[in-house]
Order: C-alpha cells, then sequence, then structure tokens
C-alpha cells in the first residue's frame, strides 16, 4: 500500500507586521516576521518552504507593495499564495 499526501500545507500569517525603513528608504523583511505557526500534515512546520515574493510589476511602473507569502510541504504541495501589502 503507497499513502500519498493529499491535503498542501496552511500558511499562517501575522496581520500587521512593522517593520523600520533604512536611511535608503528600503526595509528588509524575512519570512519568520510574518510566519504565524504555519503547519503541514505531514511536514514538520521547520522544513516547511515559506517565501515571500515581490508581486511583478509593469515596466515604467512604481515598484509594487504587493507581495505573495506561500507554503509549500515537503512533497511540493502548496496553499494558494497570500497577498500581503506592505
Amino acid at each position: 500500500m503507497v499513502v500519498k499526501d493529499g491535503t498542501p500545507p496552511t500558511a499562517v500569517c501575522i496581520n500587521g507586521v512593522s517593520a523600520a525603513l533604512q536611511p535608503s528608504g528600503s526595509v528588509t523583511v524575512n519570512t519568520n516576521q510574518f510566519d504565524n505557526n504555519s503547519f503541514d500534515n505531514c511536514t514538520p512546520a521547520n522544513l516547511l518552504d515559506i517565501k515571500i515574493q515581490r508581486l511583478d510589476v509593469m515596466p515604467l511602473q512604481a515598484p509594487s507593495n504587493s507581495f505573495t507569502y506561500t507554503c509549500a510541504d515537503a512533497d511540493g504541495m502548496t496553499q494558494h499564495p497570500v497577498k500581503l501589502i506592505v
């Protein structure tokens, strides 16, 4: 018998994250500032692949302040990305 994981992980974000602007006007954030104990039924939380990615912007537009927060398990299953506005 082969058992296959059919359940994607659950991405849980913190609402209302604050980060200080650097003198250059940039800000650095990492996934652990947004993660609020995301979990999966098979993959341990410390092995989940959590990413924050800036949404693509059209050429000649100002940089986007919209990001996606994605959580993947060891089998590569992902929950639909969560959109973040920073």
